[in-house]
């Protein structure tokens, strides 16, 4: 049903003390689904407390790539990126992504129907990354700010690239459709804030093991982006100049006179520095934003120990379903 070994399972099997390891392979034999709701506690717990980041213009599509307000601006982005051979296979990554969240549309759709959170945390990360993996390619393709592609974070790339991955096997629509599916078993009932979130995360227990699968690349996102600081508006006024930038055609025009080709090599001179400035801006923000994340990652996995999800499973009946986990 999900694929095994879990990422989050492998971070609790490193924290577990040589003498522990047997008690966890018993624990994770005997109750596996109580510890995979452990773990997804855990780890929503960590993603909660660093969701900062205002995703109102990427919500006010509900779930639908194309009805995003920037959509024609990021297509325009990409057409001319396509020009450029020297990222040919980091644009394909994006261009993966956005098909297969085009793609997943229905499932993106009901989560936010039915306000599945961690559908529309997916949904608003997987968008953002997008945004983010393209102001990259910008900044190595269409700047002087830098001389060499390693020069920028690719952080937003590698985890497209997980979802890609995901999504190729289809344990991502799973997941979906198990976290929808909960969302609305759950519509009728009390739920609990998502700022207090418990360990038994799912009533549908199994649920948890798929969701799971696929919710460090959440983290590792909503990390990324808090530590960036970047507001989305910036990467799209990043977009809006590379594209004008492109679509002036000065030299190859022959109804502009000397003064109209003038006027308009001076506007696209000032486009190109703005562009420069901000670019440099965002590359500076995403390295440090990278750098931080992994910093702050290491740090809450080390919270992740086998005494925290015994006492977790303990806590919980292994034959009655937990209530009230909102997502």
């Amino acid at each position: 049903m999900y694929d095994e070994p879990l990422e989050a399972v492998n971070i609790l099997r490193a924290n577990t003390p040589i003498e522990e390891q047997y008690d966890l392979t018993m624990l994770l034999e005997a109750a596996k689904p109580q510890v995979h709701s452990s773990l997804l506690g855990t780890l929503y717990k960590q993603i909660n407390e660093f969701r900062k980041v205002n995703y109102e213009i990427i919500d006010a599509s509900r779930g639908d790539f194309k009805n995003l307000s920037f959509y024609d601006e990021l297509e325009k982005t990409h057409t001319f990126l396509k020009d450029e051979i020297k990222v040919g296979e980091e644009l394909d990554i994006i261009d993966t992504a956005k098909h297969n969240v085009i793609k997943m549309k229905k499932s993106f759709e009901e989560g936010y129907k039915l306000e599945s959170d961690v559908v529309i945390l997916l949904y608003e990360t997987t968008v953002h990354a997008i945004v983010d993996a393209t102001s990259v390619l910008i900044t190595v393709t269409a700047t002087s700010v830098v001389r060499t592609k390693e020069a920028c974070s690719r952080h937003s790339l590698n985890m497209l690239k997980r979802f890609n991955k995901a999504v190729e096997k289809g344990s991502l629509q799973k997941a979906l459709h198990a976290a929808n599916e909960q969302a609305f078993f759950d519509s009728g009932a009390m739920t609990i804030a998502k700022e207090e979130v418990l360990a038994t995360a799912l009533s549908a227990l199994v649920g948890a093991g798929l969701i799971l699968a696929f919710i460090p690349i959440i983290r590792e996102l909503v990390f990324y982006f808090y530590y960036t600081r970047m507001k989305i508006s910036d990467y799209l006024d990043q977009l809006s100049m590379y594209i004008k930038i492109n679509e002036v055609e000065v030299r190859n025009n022959p109804k502009f006179d000397e003064a109209k080709k003038k006027d308009i090599i001076e506007k696209q001179n000032k486009w190109i520095e703005r562009l420069d400035s901000l670019s440099d801006k965002i590359r500076v923000n995403q390295s440090r934003g990278e750098k931080e994340a992994k910093e702050q990652i290491k740090e809450e996995n080390a919270k992740i120990t086998v005494r925290k999800v015994k006492d977790d499973v303990a806590s919980t009946e292994p034959t009655q379903a937990p209530q009230g986990f909102d997502f």
